[in-house]
């Protein structure tokens, strides 16, 4: 392998990938929430902070997107609103009106009583503040993570596992690793920006946000308190973490994933890669290709560019969760749907030996719409904790939902639309029930 001279000045690559890890990765001191990140400190400070008007702020979101999206349609007068929003597609605006409406509806607590139940235009109000803060805030120091050396790093030490394994650069760790410890919306923003900047593939894009998007690790606590399993957190957090990379490694070989196009988002395919093995100059190199990036960057261009790309995601998920969230929800608490919908399941949780497979069947079709869905339509059933720990973690596995992954890849540049999205998030039930079969009766 080619020896390289060290740079001069490591400064910037050692100063700010250290700030990104300190930030996104590093619990604090125990608080009265426990052990958590800067990153999940400073997200809950600030949705205190603004606790007043954050409903407000959601509205006023989905509100300039709405107008921005309108106007760039109708004229080309407006550069800027063209470049931020003239490629949204006409499907993608209706929901947002939609959107708009629902949070009208909710902000201003007029419209009809489906809509403002708390548990369904209450809960996805609640659901869009969080994501509106946590994405502007985590998407402004995401940048001390991919953009000063700290990725290359990971990827090139990494790369030897990544590529024979899971058929993605290495540095395709640091987008699970975010999903976890912040949520999968970022993860994808992240997997999107990455991709638009020509590291991945179209494949690889598609492979990661499908597969290492993980829900976040707080919201773990969410679901199992929820379920009633609190005693076994550990458990489940352990085995849904190890069990996606298992799915991962399945779910790149098969189709629809397999049959995507290894190009480059501008249509070139991947520059020829050398087969790499671990050796010294592989840990040498890849420090010193940390330094030069790190050295490379132009911070104002950065800054702004990262401000105007974080501002546009925002909006767009916070005005789908504010659709989705309400309209999957309508429909759980006011029809049968999921019920039938759920019919199928029962032979194969049968087959597997999962207790109550009747009664948590129609949990996992719940998972498409929002991850926590399956867990709270089991909590006042009674099941017995080896079911609700096999309905949590089968869910956690899904990783596809319409509420917050779904239409956050939907609205990036990654080309997987919602047909192939429900396949894939049917194929990862049905891989992950079997899996997860076996460690429920581990346990149980």
């Amino acid at each position: 392998m080619t020896q390289k001279h060290v740079s001069h000045n490591p400064a910037r690559f050692l100063i700010f990938s250290t700030l990104g890890i300190l930030y996104f990765f590093v619990p604090l001191a125990p608080t009265e929430n426990g052990r958590v990140t800067w990153l999940v400190q400073s997200v809950n400070l600030i949705k205190a902070w603004l606790k007043p008007y954050l409903s407000y702020l959601v509205l006023l979101f989905v509100a300039l997107l709405v107008i921005g999206c309108i106007t760039a349609k109708v004229t080309n007068r407006f550069a800027l609103l063209n470049r931020m929003y003239g490629s949204v597609k006409t499907y993608s605006i209706v929901l947002y009106i939609l959107g708009l409406v629902f949070a009208s509806m909710v902000v201003f607590q007029a419209g009809p009583a489906a809509i403002l139940d708390s548990a369904v235009g209450g809960d996805g109000l609640a659901v869009s503040k969080t994501v509106i803060v946590t994405i502007i805030i985590a998407g402004l120091f995401v940048i001390f993570v991919t953009d000063f050396g700290l990725l290359e790093l990971i990827g090139a030490l990494i790369e030897p596992l990544m590529r024979p394994i899971f058929k993605v650069p290495g540095y395709a760790s640091i987008d699970a690793v975010t999903s976890f410890v912040a949520n999968p919306t970022l993860g994808i923003f992240l997997t999107n920006r990455l991709y638009k900047d020509k590291m991945y593939t179209t494949r690889e894009a598609a492979s990661i946000s499908t597969n290492f998007s993980f829900i976040s690790l707080g919201f773990f606590a969410v679901l199992v308190e929820s379920a009633g399993i609190l005693d076994h957190y550990g458990d489940v957090i352990l085995w849904s973490f190890l069990l996606s990379f298992v799915m991962a490694a399945i779910m790149v070989r098969i189709p629809p994933l397999r049959g995507l196009p290894d190009l480059m988002y501008d249509g070139t395919p991947r520059p020829k890669e050398e087969r790499v093995k671990y050796n010294t100059a592989l840990f040498r190199n890849a420090f010193i290709k940390a330094v030069e990036t790190g050295n490379s960057v132009d911070m104002v261009k950065t800054f702004q560019k990262t401000i105007l790309d974080v501002f546009i995601f925002a909006q767009k998920i916070s005005a789908y969760i504010m659709c989705i969230y309400v309209l999957a929800m309508v429909v759980v608490k006011n029809t049968s749907l999921a019920s039938y919908l759920g019919v199928p399941f029962i032979p194969i949780l049968n087959l597997l030996g999962i207790p109550n497979a009747a009664e948590i069947a129609p949990s996992f079709i719940l998972g498409l719409a929002e991850v926590a869905l399956p867990s709270a339509f089991i909590s006042g059933l009674g099941v017995a904790p080896a079911a609700a720990f096999f309905v949590v973690t089968v869910t956690a596995l899904q990783i596809i939902m319409f509420s917050n992954s779904a239409v956050s890849i939907m609205e990036s540049d990654i080309p997987l639309n919602a047909g192939k999205l429900i396949i894939i998030f049917f194929l990862r039930t049905l891989i992950a029930m079997p899996l997860v079969a076996l460690v429920t009766h581990m346990i149980f």
